[in-house]
């Protein structure tokens, strides 16, 4: 077993990111949620998409930068809910431009822009956890955490397949490594159990301390952990991701063993032993 540890957390990371591509993805998200609930329980939809609103609001955080209402009408363009819900479409866009907190005109300029990651961490998680608190208000706990769990899946499902994506896990293991250590927010140990399986015990990690603070922690844990057995599914459909626990919810480390179903049938994930004989 061949193991490697790699201390990659710094404080205060940034991120240059080219807004002006994320910005329609994460304005549609609220045209997704509502199709889906329309698919799934469509007596409920206005009803949460009414919570959702007023979640929404509470969570916009004061605007600190002067605002251009052009760039903001421009940017509401980009959701086809804009003449059907213009309130849930303008909360929504609140929401991303305080909580991202760059100047309004950084979202349609086609150079990246430089932003912290705690600021980004929110920006990508905490709509979906207001969805998700939004379900919760009109459904029974474990009914709206698995109808957002549904939700997750089925979003990630209609993303596009990227070209030239890893054909085994030995590709995935080396994309996984040099994007966690550019995006410098996780500390981790790599074991590589076979050519066909390895494991990352994560000991530190940046959405957790970002997220952990901002609300419960079993929510936070569906909206920024569960969806990365569906983005692994995406990305290979052979590749199989297996957890028992995540820093999020408790655990004393992400437990993330990977396989490939073409080569390993009737996968074991490794014990807990295992994962506790490798350093931190």
């Amino acid at each position: 077993m061949k193991v490697q540890t790699y201390k990659a957390y710094t404080p205060d990371g940034r991120l240059d990111l080219p807004l002006a591509t994320l910005a329609p993805r994460f304005i549609q998200s609220i045209d997704r949620f509502k199709e889906y609930l329309l698919a799934r329980i469509p007596q409920r939809c206005a009803s949460i998409l009414d919570s959702l609103i007023a979640h929404t609001s509470e969570w916009t955080p004061a605007q600190n930068r002067a605002s251009d209402s052009s760039i903001r009408d421009q940017l509401a363009k980009q959701s086809g809910l804009r003449q059907q819900e213009p309130t849930l479409v303008r909360s929504h866009l609140a929401l991303l431009l305080g909580l991202m907190d760059v100047d309004d005109a950084a979202w349609i300029q086609t150079q990246p822009t430089s932003v912290l990651q705690s600021h980004f961490i929110r920006s990508r998680y905490l709509p979906n956890y207001l969805k998700l608190l939004a379900l919760t208000d009109r459904l029974p706990r474990e009914d709206a955490i698995e109808l957002m769990k549904a939700f997750l899946d089925w979003s990630i499902e209609q993303m596009p397949v990227r070209e030239g994506g890893p054909e085994n896990l030995t590709a995935l293991r080396e994309l996984q490594v040099a994007f966690n250590l550019h995006e410098e927010g996780m500390n981790w140990t790599s074991a590589v159990l076979g050519e066909h399986q390895y494991l990352n015990k994560v000991t530190r990690c940046r959405i957790r301390d970002v997220l952990i603070q901002q609300g419960d922690s079993e929510l936070m844990d569906v909206v920024a952990c569960y969806p990365d057995f569906a983005m692994f599914r995406h990305t290979n459909p052979s590749f199989v991701l297996t957890r028992t626990q995540t820093l999020m919810s408790g655990g004393d480390c992400c437990d993330s063993c990977y396989h490939d179903s073409r080569y390993v049938e009737a996968f074991q994930h490794p014990s807990s032993s295992v994962f506790g004989d490798l350093p931190s």
